[in-house]
């Protein structure tokens, strides 16, 4: 997914582009490999998952950012931003400010 903000500040879902397609495809992950290996362990909940994200988003400083959600083994979440890069063409998100 992509991030682009203008300084660092608090995250909104808004600020996110489809931020509950994305949980709803790490839920949806999760249940397929948990159903066959309980080694996944209990999904963290949507909530869970979206705290993890925006507090790692919080941290980030202004910029544009490709930001992956890794669910490892255990239910253990990653969130990984990096800078986006020039071929994924210029980000059509406004930014806000407060």
């Amino acid at each position: 997914m992509r991030y682009t903000n203008a300084q660092r500040r608090q995250v909104d879902k808004e600020d996110v582009p489809l931020i509950e397609l994305h949980i709803a495809r790490l839920r949806e992950a999760h249940a397929y490999f948990a159903a066959s290996n309980p080694i996944w362990g209990e999904w963290p909940g949507d909530g869970a998952v979206w705290g993890t994200i925006r507090k790692r988003l919080g941290e980030a400083d202004a910029g544009d950012w490709r930001v992956r959600v890794v669910l490892h083994i255990g239910a253990k979440l990653e969130v990984q931003v990096v800078p986006a890069p020039a071929s994924a063409g210029k980000s059509d998100v406004c930014e806000r400010t407060r």
